[in-house]
């Protein structure tokens, strides 16, 4: 398996700590829905629908959203009309956000990690990580988590940041290293966080290697699905 990911998975691929990966989010949480629309074009909201229509299928009733952040994947779960949307982060300032824009009575926020996820085992029918994965202190324990609290044959959903298909990928970089690069901070407010997210981003495993990495811990791959030559991935899991 690339990337060594047993070691990428369990401890934070660029030496932050939890304190530090906080501090930035809880600083940049008031602009970034709007960096990351900037940042896609609009696409993201493209991706975060695609996520909803495939957990259609599954008909959830319980859905956990780990890093949920300012609530952007929880607005489209809504449209599943779960019985309870459980919504979880360890920002402080993400999940206020959240909570300001998804005032519902079937949600529940929690102020947590992700590693230590604390409802009941096997009390959720799904769950779903929006580009948080890369961002756990210890994403195979983020894993492992929500692996106890999903029920036999829940699903797990993931979105995530891949490489770019060849060819595409000059392009990109270029445009991150230099449109992007020049307005991140004066759009985030926050210095270097978008060299946090560019990193985070190329070096955090995709693809077939993650889905062979989470499989180890109990998963059954149902679906790897590339969006936008390869920017972003989206994948589906059983737990068995």
């Amino acid at each position: 398996m690339a990337k060594a990911i047993t070691q990428v998975l369990s401890k934070h691929i660029i030496g932050k700590s939890k304190t530090e990966v906080l501090e930035m989010f809880d600083a940049i949480a008031p602009n970034y829905d709007k960096f990351t629309s900037l940042f896609s074009f609009g696409i993201d909201h493209y991706w975060r629908e695609s996520l909803t229509l495939e957990l259609k299928k599954y008909k959830p009733h319980i859905i956990l959203d780990l890093a949920c952040g300012t609530g952007a994947q929880a607005k489209s779960l809504l449209k599943l009309n779960p019985q309870k949307l459980i919504l979880l982060d360890a920002s402080e300032s993400m999940i206020k956000i959240a909570n300001e824009k998804l005032n519902y009575p079937n949600i529940e926020f929690y102020h947590s990690y992700a590693e230590y996820i604390p409802i009941a085992t096997s009390s959720v029918d799904a769950v779903s990580i929006s580009f948080g994965l890369r961002n756990f202190e210890n994403s195979y324990m983020a894993l492992l988590s929500s692996y106890r609290v999903l029920k036999n044959n829940g699903i797990l959903t993931i979105l995530e940041f891949g490489k770019p298909n060849k060819g595409f990928d000059l392009l990109y970089e270029i445009y991150q290293n230099t449109i992007m690069n020049a307005f991140a901070d004066n759009i985030l407010k926050y210095q270097n966080a978008f060299e946090y997210l560019k990193n985070t981003s190329s070096e955090f495993p995709y693809g077939k290697d993650l889905s062979a990495y989470i499989e180890t811990l109990g998963f059954k791959t149902l679906k790897i699905r590339k969006m936008t030559l390869g920017i972003a991935y989206l994948y589906i899991f059983k737990k068995k």
